[in-house]
């Protein structure tokens, strides 16, 4: 594989080309400005603590610990800071660089506070907070909330009533998808150690709350189980040692011809409860092993995995086994079609079907496995579970405040003592205290989605983090 740069991408690609002003962190010296300005977009400027003055901004312009960098409406400006930490600052915004130091040869002396004063942004960390203490590196956002930094990239916006102008601007144009992660369900009951894999990222261990994600396999620990909730409120508990892959999921309530749910049963086995695409689009569900296909009619039920030829006599406490064997397949409640190679096999509320092999012919059973009927594990639709609690409440966009939101890695989002960690495709909000509310609550919290504003800013979503690329060619 060969190790030239990318070329540039998004729509900053004319733009950053050429940029030689962008500068080797490996080089980086004491004497060095602490950053410089990349792409400029618009009226820029630079308000100079040093010498109380406004000067236009240009590319390849150094900054200085005090400056405050300016974009005026319609305006952009691209920062890069000498530890590799970029900036892409939206039109009305004003950015504080309130402290900076960083000596490669001095990793313990290293420090990054950054003030929003007003507008949003967007961030790739660099070396500072990742070499080293990582709390020497956070954001004060309107002298309201603090974003501590953990080697991310994320965006935060100081909002008036521009965002609740945007959120409305945006509903009705028909926009690309955003790079930005999607949370399909989180992890709403959890017993012993579990964990999840994101194709190409390390192993995460899971905990209550935990976000899941398309493409995530879910490995449940020999002893424990994991039940999941997804947005659109189905429910799935995974048996002890179960494998279980979300495939391709999507659910959204303005567009519901779009909604999909496809999961497979690597291992193991489950017990579900269909939510509203079962019951509004059951066509778009499918549950898979790789024995049998179970396709849902807004329904609850569960799958066992079982060694060929030993569905019928299996006990609860078996061990899981791969789903390329026997799979069991048992309704609660509703129907469901059971398929195996061209043979399909209808089910309904109390019946039981047996698959020996993928190929093989669905076969009804007068008697449900005692690996089912006494199944231990909690039954999903008894479950008593808050979503807005597990989700978080739905984005307020009219109100005024701090939002973040997190494209890769973690933030932690502070205000009056009270702090929130937030993950790839994860929101929080803070209130702007107001003398004139003394009531209103200033304690963070966790949104149930990305705001619209956020997630649809072509302005930043698209923005191409990988200056070098650029200018080392």
């Amino acid at each position: 594989m060969s190790n030239r740069p990318a070329p540039c991408r998004g729509p900053w690609r004319g733009l950053l080309l050429g940029v030689g002003l962008l500068l080797a962190v490996a080089g980086a010296r004491a004497d060095d400005p602490i950053a410089r300005f990349g792409v400029i977009q618009g009226v820029v400027s630079v308000q100079h603590q040093v010498a109380s003055q406004f000067t236009l901004a240009v590319r390849g312009a150094a900054l200085a610990e005090g400056d405050v960098v300016i974009t005026e409406r319609d305006s952009i400006a691209q920062i890069v800071f000498s530890d590799g930490s970029q900036i892409a600052l939206r039109p009305g915004s004003r950015l504080a660089i309130t402290r900076y130091h960083f000596d490669t040869s001095a990793p313990k002396s290293d420090s990054m506070v950054l003030d929003l004063l007003r507008g949003g942004l967007r961030t790739l960390t660099g070396l500072i907070g990742k070499r080293g203490d990582r709390d020497v590196y956070h954001m004060n956002v309107g002298h309201s909330a603090t974003i501590g930094i953990r080697g991310t990239d994320f965006v935060a916006r100081l909002c008036q009533a521009d965002c609740a102008e945007e959120e409305e601007a945006l509903s009705s144009k028909h926009l690309p998808a955003s790079e930005m992660p999607v949370v399909v369900a989180r992890v709403a009951e959890l017993a012993d150690h579990s964990s999840a894999v994101t194709p190409g990222k390390p192993e995460r261990p899971l905990f209550l709350g935990a976000p899941l994600y398309n493409g995530d396999r879910i490995d449940v620990a020999t002893h424990a189980h994991v039940t999941a909730l997804f947005t659109d409120g189905t429910r799935v508990v995974l048996e002890p040692g179960s494998r279980f892959l979300i495939s391709n999921y999507r659910y959204d309530t303005a567009q519901p011809e779009g909604d999909a749910f496809l999961v497979s049963l690597l291992r193991g086995g489950l017990r579900s409860v269909t939510g509203l695409i079962g019951h509004i689009n059951p066509k778009r569900v499918s549950y898979r092993t790789q024995s049998a296909t179970i396709g849902v009619r807004g329904t609850a039920f569960d799958i066992r995995c079982a060694p060929l030829g030993e569905g019928r006599t299996l006990a609860p406490e078996a061990p899981a086994v791969d789903c390329d064997q026997t799979v069991v397949v048992h309704m609660r409640e509703g129907t469901t079609s059971v398929q195996s190679g061209e043979n399909i096999l209808e089910l309904g509320a109390g019946q039981t079907a047996i698959v020996d092999g993928p190929g093989a012919v669905p076969q009804m059973v007068d008697s449900t496995p005692t690996a089912v009927s006494a199944d231990p594990l909690p039954v999903p639709e008894l479950l008593t579970l808050d979503a807005v609690q597990i989700f978080g409440p739905t984005p307020a966009t009219s109100a005024p405040g701090v939002y973040a939101a997190v494209f890769d890695g973690s933030i932690s989002l502070s205000q009056n003592g009270t702090e929130i960690i937030l993950g790839p495709g994860e929101a929080g909000f803070a209130n702007l205290p107001d003398a004139s509310s003394p009531g209103l609550s200033t304690n963070p919290i966790e949104l149930g989605d990305v705001p619209g504003f956020v997630r649809d800013d072509t302005l930043l979503q698209n923005f191409d983090f990988d200056p070098m690329a650029c200018v080392v060619q």
